[in-house]
C-alpha cells in the first residue's frame, strides 16, 4: 500500500505540472468515505454488518470541443464487509493457511483494487447557473 500510494502521489504531481501549461485540460483530486458490505449467495453465509472503506484518486479531462471531453484518471479502492457463518464443517482455504470455522463466525474480509475509468464527457450550455453534463465510459479494474 505505501509504495502504490508513492506511485499515486507521483502521478499526482506530474500531471498537475502538465496541466498548468496546458491548455484544454483540467485536473482533479477527489478522497471519498464510503460503506461497503457483502451477501452470500448461499444459506451458509448470512451478511454481519458494514465496513468503513475509502476510495482517493485523481481525474483528467482533456477537451477536445467546447463542450466534449475524453476523461480518465485512477484511484485505489478499499471495500470491505461482514460475514456470519451458520452452519457446520466449513474449511476456509487462503493463500496463507487453511481455517477451520465453527458455528456463528464473524468472518471480515476487506479488498483493495486500482481503478482507471476512461469515458467521455458532455456538456450543457450554462442554463441560469447550472452546467448538466453526461459523462459515459467504462472502468478497468486492477486486484
Amino acid at each position: 500500500m505505501k509504495s502504490s500510494a508513492k506511485s499515486l502521489l507521483m502521478i499526482i504531481i506530474i500531471l498537475s505540472a502538465i496541466s498548468a501549461n496546458a491548455q484544454k485540460i483540467r485536473f482533479g483530486v477527489f478522497a471519498d468515505p464510503q460503506l461497503s458490505w457483502f451477501t452470500s449467495d448461499t444459506k451458509k453465509f448470512t451478511p454481519n454488518g458494514s465496513v468503513f472503506g475509502f476510495n482517493a484518486g485523481f481525474t483528467l479531462e482533456k477537451y477536445f470541443a467546447e463542450r466534449y471531453a475524453i476523461t480518465t484518471g485512477a484511484s485505489i479502492n478499499s471495500v470491505g464487509g461482514n460475514l456470519k457463518y451458520n452452519e457446520d464443517g466449513y474449511t476456509l482455504q487462503t493463500r496463507d493457511s487453511t481455517y477451520n470455522i465453527d458455528p456463528g463466525t464473524n468472518i471480515m474480509a476487506k479488498g483493495q483494487y486500482i481503478s482507471v475509468p476512461l469515458g467521455l464527457k458532455f456538456k450543457t450550455n450554462e442554463i441560469g447557473y447550472f452546467t448538466f453534463y453526461a459523462h459515459l465510459g467504462v472502468n478497468g479494474i486492477f486486484a
